[in-house]
C-alpha cells in the first residue's frame, strides 16, 4: 500500500496532553493494538471506555477481556494480512462496528467498574 493511500484512509495522532486522551478515542472509528508483548495494556482498556470497537493481538492477557467476535476481534501475532482483513470488514460492516463498540463499553462497565472493584476489595478484606 502506498503512503498516499494509507493518508486518506487513517489519521496518526499524538496525545499532547493526558486530558486529551478521551477525545481523541472518541474521535477514532476503532482500536487497534497490534503488539507482540503487551498483554493487557492500559490504552486498551481506555478504548473500551470510549466506546471503540478492539482489533487485537492473541495474547493470553488480551483475552481476559475480548473475546473474539463478541466485544473485539482477535487476530493472530504478526498476521498482517489478517490484520487488513479484519480491519476492511469492520469498516464494512457498520453493524458488526456498531455490536462490538456497544460490548465493548459493557465490558469495561462490567469488569472494571469502581462498583466492580469495591466489592471485590470488601469481599476480600472481610473473607
Amino acid at each position: 500500500m502506498k503512503q498516499e493511500n494509507i493518508d486518506h484512509s487513517f489519521h496518526f495522532t499524538v496525545a499532547e496532553a493526558e486530558e486529551d486522551l478521551a477525545a481523541l478515542y472518541s474521535s477514532a472509528d476503532c482500536f487497534l493494538l497490534p503488539t507482540r508483548r503487551e498483554a493487557l495494556g492500559l490504552s486498551l482498556l481506555e478504548a473500551m471506555s470510549c466506546s471503540l470497537p478492539c482489533l487485537v493481538t492473541d495474547l493470553s492477557g488480551v483475552k481476559e477481556i475480548i473475546t473474539h467476535g463478541k466485544n473485539g476481534i482477535i487476530f493472530p501475532k504478526d498476521d498482517t494480512a489478517e490484520i487488513v482483513r479484519w480491519v476492511s470488514a469492520l469498516f464494512s460492516n457498520k453493524n458488526m462496528r456498531e455490536n462490538l463498540a456497544q460490548q465493548t463499553r459493557i465490558t469495561i462497565t462490567e469488569k472494571f467498574s469502581a462498583e466492580m472493584h469495591y466489592r471485590n476489595f470488601m469481599r476480600r478484606l472481610l473473607t
